[in-house]
């Protein structure tokens, strides 16, 4: 007998007759299965915001600004770089991919730079891109012409999706392999609420032995039991049994106690392994999860940081900052940004087991000496004091 598992969707995208985009998955919803995914498990949704936080570390800076630089706005809501691309950036982690809305002024400048939630966002049949800000219901979408130099004006939508083998319409995320488990993830944490709010374990046998009663009789019964009996403070539910036999009023039986909730917290571990797996975490407590057996000492926390930033957060980092300098050239402004790494947070490193490395102007700055300082000479802290 051939048994068909459960199995997480995997987007189809095809060419519908009577549509003028191309569907995301069968029922085109499935940026909205994905979002889904991530407001529904903590422990995926933990690793997106932190993923992204990382990502977009402590913000954009110039290398030739002087102290004090301000990133200038790039839409009249009084947004910046830092503000739009934050956005952007958590819309990669979930979806593989993000939009930005692209104004051009009446002299051919970009006039506004702004972000387009993802999952909002289709592909156009023959070209461009619709938006709709709810793809379950009727009504027309808005049409935007994709991003093109050569073609400076009105509104246009830049695309920019990761690249994956297999992928040309549409982007899909890195951890798609592991969507089984985080649908098993979410249902796991549905299955402990049930338990808790409705007892979901039967765990008495209750038989009347006074012939079978009326429909609402029964009922009446039922909603009698359950009021005195069932709920969180009396938890567990019963069965009910009407018989005919005349031997007995009535009899209570204990049901064995259930396994199923060690086995849920089994595949709970399971769920966890796998889903860091997909996400490629290196140390959950990077993550803010603290994992069973993990001492989370400060040599680890700092080797797994140094990794995680160094093999994943960096080259996502450069992407961002080539947009963001592509398109302040085109306005004849600073085009030298990048994005300043966030300090380890609860990492302790010992001064004296660096100090000797690091350039002094380097430890200056971390002290907030004055600049006009630094190439004074050193004074000897023992005569001084004689």
């Amino acid at each position: 007998m051939f048994v068909k598992f459960a199995d997480a969707a995997v987007p189809e995208f095809k060419e519908v007759r009577n549509k003028d985009f191309i569907l995301f998955g069968k029922d085109n919803l499935y940026p909205e299965y994905l979002l889904w995914l991530y407001n529904k498990s903590a422990k995926h949704g933990a690793i997106i915001n932190s993923k992204a936080k990382y990502i977009a570390g402590g913000g954009f800076k110039s290398r030739s600004s002087k102290e004090g630089f301000q990133l200038p706005a790039i839409n009249n809501l009084g947004e910046t770089w830092d503000d739009v691309a934050k956005k952007a950036i958590k819309d990669v982690e979930i979806f593989g991919g993000a939009r930005l809305l692209i104004a051009w002024d009446q002299v051919g400048r970009i006039g506004e730079i702004l972000h387009l939630p993802f999952h909002k966002v289709r592909r156009g049949k023959e070209s461009g891109f619709l938006f709709k800000d709810d793809w379950k219901t009727r009504g027309d979408a808005i049409a935007y012409p994709e991003f093109d130099v050569n073609q400076r004006k009105g509104l246009q939508l830049f695309a920019y999706d990761e690249y994956r083998p297999g992928t040309d319409v549409y982007p899909l995320p890195e951890y798609l392999p592991c969507n089984n488990y985080i649908e098993t993830d979410i249902e796991i944490s549905k299955f402990h609420l049930s338990a808790i709010k409705n007892g979901m374990m039967p765990s008495k046998a209750i038989e009347f032995f006074n012939g079978d009663p009326t429909d609402e009789k029964k009922r009446e019964i039922e909603q009698r039991m359950t009021k005195k009996f069932s709920g969180a403070e009396n938890a567990g539910k019963f069965l009910l049994f009407f018989n005919s036999s005349k031997e007995k009023s009535i009899n209570i039986t204990d049901l064995s106690a259930s396994e199923l909730d060690k086995q849920f917290d089994l595949l709970n571990k399971t769920c966890e392994q796998e889903i860091f797996t997909g996400h490629q975490v290196v140390s959950p407590m990077l993550f803010g999860i603290k994992t069973q057996g993990q001492l989370g000492g400060t040599s680890e926390l700092t080797a797994a940081y140094q990794i995680f930033i160094n093999t994943y957060a960096k080259p996502k980092q450069a992407d961002w900052e080539r947009i963001a300098n592509y398109f302040s050239a085109f306005n004849g402004q600073i085009a030298d940004l990048y994005i300043e790494q966030l300090d380890p947070v609860g990492i302790q490193i010992a001064i004296d087991s660096v100090v000797s490395l690091l350039p002094k102007e380097f430890i200056f700055e971390k002290l907030n000496v004055p600049k006009e300082y630094w190439n004074l000479p050193a004074t000897n802290t023992k005569e001084a004091v004689a």
